[in-house]
């Protein structure tokens, strides 16, 4: 136990180390600015905290209560904050005016539900977060061969 402990703290810091280096570094393209590289550290916590949360919200399954998948959940937020994935980030999102009341109705639906019911709720994030990273990772992919494309052409006609 201790020592996966200690692999996900190693692996949370190398987390933040790479953030901030990141963050220093003017020169990427504005497109890459929605993706974050590796699994930010608050969403590492909370999926090393998914298999509590998934026995609260349902209590009769025991697979969720082995020790097992708390080692397992741990070593697979640790090596997503590390990892060379590339995920979504909420930092540049702008909503345009015309569907800020959308956006409003459906945030305030969420947070009525997350009070309501916490651990179904927060299972239900999880379970959205997790599919999102293999498709963060292809539109990322498309978003850079896109880019490659346009930076070669570009450069052909300097030429």
């Amino acid at each position: 136990g201790w020592a996966i402990a200690l692999f996900f703290t190693v692996c949370m810091a190398l987390r933040l180390a790479r953030f901030n280096v990141m963050s220093i570094d003017t020169e990427l393209p504005a497109w890459k600015q929605g993706f974050s590289t590796g699994v930010p550290a608050p969403m590492g916590g909370f999926l090393a905290f998914y298999p509590i949360i998934f026995q609260h919200a349902f209590p009769g399954i025991p697979l969720s209560q082995s020790t097992g998948c708390y080692a397992f959940f741990m070593l697979l937020a640790s090596s997503l904050m590390v990892s060379r994935i590339q995920t979504f980030t909420l930092k540049k999102v702008v909503i345009a005016p015309s569907l800020v009341l959308p956006f409003l109705l459906i945030l305030f639906t969420i947070v009525g539900l997350l009070y309501s019911y916490p651990w179904h709720m927060l299972t239900f994030i999880g379970v959205i977060y997790i599919a999102l990273i293999p498709v963060s990772a292809i539109h990322f992919k498309k978003r850079e061969q896109i880019w490659e494309s346009e930076e070669e052409k570009n450069s052909g006609e300097d030429l």
